[in-house]
């Protein structure tokens, strides 16, 4: 919408137009920032969690392994006779190989399970994020510019010098054109100077249309009072 506009302080533009420059650095800087610590934090959930974990499954299976290798062969070569051997060590170190296997297989599945669920957060971010660069790219920057044309502007119109006023008075008859009607007393002051102006015939002539012109305008308000009556 175009049209005048009141602008009380200069340097407030200015100082508007400085304040966007240092928030488009700093949102640029801040969501570069941002992105780093996020794909950090990804990464160190998908990638390197997940390969411990696997690591840890792979270590606790072969412990169980070799955990059930030893109770066997306790079982075997402690036994004598029908004396069977307890091999509360063997059965101990089994033990723990086995819970050692199932929490691995637990966090590996729940390191799983928040990388779809961070993969999916992190798609929606960059959507979002998408259309705050945007507005940081396009639409700021074409702000900046808008309100250089209006400083420029400004400087432009305060650095003009105004306009002198007029020093000669306008003639009698330019003043008279600009009025759509004369007083009635400056009308009344013309036709007596024009009466007198005039030889006696011509001037009661004048008196007798003068005289009709008053009756015809006391018309209307005499039969407006009457109305009233």
């Amino acid at each position: 919408m175009h049209g005048p506009a009141y602008v009380n302080s200069i340097s407030a533009i200015q100082d508007f137009r400085n304040a966007l420059v240092m928030y488009v650095a700093e949102s640029k800087q801040g969501t570069g920032t941002l992105e780093t610590e996020i794909r950090r934090a990804f990464e160190w959930i998908a990638v390197d969690r997940a390969q411990f974990w696997r690591s840890e499954i792979r270590r606790s299976t072969d412990a169980v392994a070799r955990a059930k290798d030893d109770l066997h062969n306790a079982r075997t070569f402690k036994s004598i006779g029908d004396y069977t051997p307890s091999c509360v060590d063997e059965r101990k170190t089994l033990k723990r190989a086995e819970d050692r296997l199932k929490l691995a297989e637990a966090k590996a599945e729940t390191v799983a399970k928040w990388t779809r669920s961070l993969q999916h957060e992190l798609n929606e971010y960059a959507g979002r994020i998408a259309q705050f660069n945007a507005v940081m790219e396009i639409d700021l920057p074409k702000a900046m510019a808008a309100l250089e044309r209006v400083l420029s502007v400004l400087d432009d119109y305060i650095s003009t010098t105004a306009p002198k006023p007029m020093t000669e008075p306008r003639s009698g008859q330019q003043a008279g054109a600009g009025s759509m009607a004369m007083p009635l007393n400056e009308q009344q002051k013309e036709t007596t100077e024009r009466s007198d102006a005039l030889p006696a015939t011509d001037a009661a002539a004048l008196d007798a249309n003068r005289s009709s012109e008053v009756d015809s305008a006391a018309a209307p308000l005499a039969a407006a009072q009457k109305a009233r009556s």
